[in-house]
C-alpha cells in the first residue's frame, strides 16, 4: 500500500467515515465516540 493512500484512510477513519464505501459511521460506532476520532490523526501524522 503507498503511504498517501494510508493516509487518506485514516483521515477517513479520523473524519467519521468508512474509507471505502464513503458513508458515514453510525453515532454510536467505536470511531464517533470522544478520543477515538482523533487518534488516527495523531498517530498517523505526527512525526
Amino acid at each position: 500500500m503507498q503511504l498517501d493512500r494510508a493516509k487518506e484512510i485514516v483521515q477517513a477513519l479520523a473524519d467519521g467515515v468508512d474509507p471505502y464505501t464513503g458513508e458515514r459511521f453510525l453515532d454510536d460506532s467505536p470511531y464517533q465516540r470522544a478520543g477515538t476520532d482523533n487518534c488516527p490523526t495523531l498517530t498517523a501524522f505526527n512525526d
